[in-house]
């Protein structure tokens, strides 16, 4: 067969056979200094989402009293909960950190940097918030490719090696195919256990519309306040899936008017639409935002997981909103994306004025039909007094 020849049937071959998806997290860009991703790309993959863990030994005690030594069991921890399910803490793309106290945000990052950037470069949002354990200094939640698996239904697992991870799933596996990002919802209460029960109504009230249970969630985050009050909202939470393993579930404590604001991740079964990425949609009824949407449906076999950006200048509020979303551009075009694609998007805020700056620049640079499902938190701090907002995104390529 001569060249040419050859070239027509390798193009003619590939138009008419399956996209083949790769079989390792893409890496986009990263911070040589960190260690760390501003973006990555996991194609067609099962994927692992963890609760939030703490520096908890086998006997459900904090392992130690400093950085270092915490740091180092909530890696251990993870790398037990991801073997449960076949994956492994290098398969990490997404990597939430929540850390005691601001001044503490640079010593966990070097701690991360030994601990376990060396083995996975990951995509990661550190948020400076109180914890469901006084002693913790830091805890982590991840999500992470099993590519292995071939789950076809929501499965939750748990570790007998993990103690006093509070009676839920230690970690969810969510099957390929479609996923639903539900916006942060609030019920307005006055009590935390009431906040968070009338919100998990609302939250599995979208459920129902579609056609979804309770065994298809994959994971809750909580913004809640206070802190010390936690366990009521666990246990509120646990009251939903009575008779059943709970979900795996985040906590963030924030400064919000209202106690808790809920948001939720569920597995959607049945056939993507052809040539779909993510469909953005309301309830009936409701009032559209155009700013974000009421949930978010993605299509799309991929996922890209992008890093928890911060302003790269010392600017004023809408300086450093602004810087934010260049940066988000430019790192979704790297992608294969677009402000369009995107499907989910946390919002940590740590004083008004970039709260603020948030509502002027986001109906700028989103279209009104296709803003993203999204939650925005004010929250104690970011890790940088100097940058008190820190945006992440979930997004898919464009068609």
């Amino acid at each position: 067969m001569n060249t040419n020849r050859f070239t027509l049937f390798l193009v003619f071959f590939m138009l008419l056979s399956p996209q083949v998806y790769s079989t390792e997290n893409r890496i986009v860009g990263s911070d040589e200094v960190t260690g760390t991703a501003h973006a990555v790309v996991v194609d067609d993959k099962v994927l692992a989402h963890t609760t939030q863990l703490l520096p908890l030994d086998k006997d459900g005690k904090i392992a130690a009293t400093d950085v270092s030594g915490q740091v180092k069991q909530v890696v251990a921890n993870l790398e037990v909960v991801l073997a449960e399910v076949g994956s492994s803490v290098e398969e990490i793309a997404r990597l939430n950190v929540y850390v005691a106290k601001n001044e503490l945000a640079d010593e966990v990052r070097q701690a991360l940097a030994r601990e376990l950037f060396k083995k996975v470069t990951p995509a990661v949002t550190l948020v400076v918030t109180a914890l469901a354990d006084s002693k913790a200094l830091v805890a982590m939640d991840a999500i992470a490719a099993v590519p292995g698996s071939d789950a076809a239904v929501v499965e939750l697992a748990s570790s007998d090696k993990l103690g006093g991870e509070y009676g839920t799933a230690h970690v969810s596996l969510l099957p390929r195919g479609r996923v639903v990002y539900i916006s942060g919802m609030a019920e307005r209460a006055e009590e935390l256990g009431a906040a968070t029960t009338g919100t998990m109504g609302q939250l599995h009230g979208v459920l129902k519309l579609l056609g979804l249970e309770a065994e298809h969630v994959v994971h809750v985050k909580v913004f809640m306040k206070p802190m010390a009050d936690v366990a009521e909202s666990r246990a509120a939470i646990q009251a939903v899936y009575a008779g059943q393993m709970c979900p795996p579930i985040s906590f963030v404590e924030w400064t919000n008017g209202l106690p808790a604001e809920i948001e939720m991740v569920a597995y959607l079964p049945g056939d993507a639409e052809e040539g779909a990425t993510v469909a953005h949609r309301w309830q009936p009824d409701e009032k559209r935002s155009p700013v974000y949407c009421r949930f978010a449906v993605v299509d799309s076999p991929v996922r890209i997981y992008v890093a928890g950006l911060m302003s790269r200048t010392v600017a004023d509020a809408e300086g450093q909103v602004r810087d934010l979303f260049s940066q988000l551009e430019n790192i979704l075009d790297q992608s294969g994306s677009d402000l369009r694609q995107m499907a989910k998007a946390t919002y940590y805020v740590a004083d008004d004025g970039v709260s603020k700056a948030l509502n002027v620049v986001r109906p700028e640079v989103y279209d009104p039909k296709r803003p993203p499902a999204a939650s925005k938190a004010s929250i104690a701090g970011t890790g940088d007094e100097e940058r008190p907002i820190v945006v992440d995104m979930i997004a898919v390529p464009k068609e």
